[in-house]
């Protein structure tokens, strides 16, 4: 694939993006409410941005040293997957512990019965930027691209029909998020794991190159 054609893929595939997510935000806020709809802008957005600083600059690592010829995909694939699983279950340990103060200085409006979906939120969040970096380093502009485009016209679909079931709320629409987020990461794994196959591994030398550059992208990142 050219270079061309991969910019053509990433442009159509992010305005694609932009229209089905920008009718899923109109939607929201139509069926919700200003309040309903900034509730679960919350909810949706804490777990991205967890997820995001949970992989301490790993993502960023696995596209420079991969690219670079520095490391296997495979390997890092590996490393990648088990550092997920155990960062998911890092998170969601720390968040059962604090959840009663975490909820009231981030989630002050949402109930327990909403706040409770983010105990699933944060781990397939995690899994989903993994698998879509993963796919970035490889090279992979079909399986970086697709699952975003994937996930607002999964919501879109699962908001069309709570309307034609009368069953819009707030924490409907946070379940079907939700649920988008566990088949977002499931396609992401499986289209890489067509293309190579790779399980759970530790690689130590690597582990610790790419926390290295991962952190100094990440200083880098802050005092830029």
């Amino acid at each position: 694939m050219t270079f061309l054609q991969k910019s053509s893929l990433t442009l159509i595939t992010r305005v694609g993006g932009f229209a089905l997510g920008f009718a899923v935000q109109v939607w929201i806020a139509r069926a919700l409410g200003p309040a309903g709809k900034g509730e679960y802008a919350i909810f949706t957005l804490v777990p991205a941005l967890i997820a995001q600083l949970a992989g301490s600059g790993i993502y960023n690592a696995n596209i420079y040293l991969i690219g670079k010829g520095k490391a296997s995909f495979k390997a890092a694939a590996e490393n990648t997957f088990t550092l997920s699983l155990l960062a998911s279950a890092a998170l969601v340990v720390l968040y059962g512990l604090t959840r009663a103060w975490f909820d009231s200085a981030i989630f002050k409006t949402l109930q327990p019965e909403i706040t409770k979906w983010f105990f699933y939120a944060l781990p397939l969040n995690v899994l989903f930027l993994s698998f879509n970096y993963l796919a970035l380093a490889r090279d992979d502009f079909f399986a970086f691209n697709l699952p975003n485009l994937t996930r607002p016209a999964v919501i879109l679909l699962g908001m069309l029909i709570l309307a034609f079931m009368s069953a819009m709320s707030l924490q409907n629409a946070v379940i079907v998020w939700v649920i988008a987020s566990l088949l977002l990461a499931i396609h992401s794994w499986r289209l890489l794991f067509k293309r190579e196959r790779f399980g759970l591994g530790w690689h130590r030398a690597l582990f610790r190159e790419s926390l290295r550059f991962g952190w100094q992208s990440h200083l880098g990142t802050v005092f830029y």
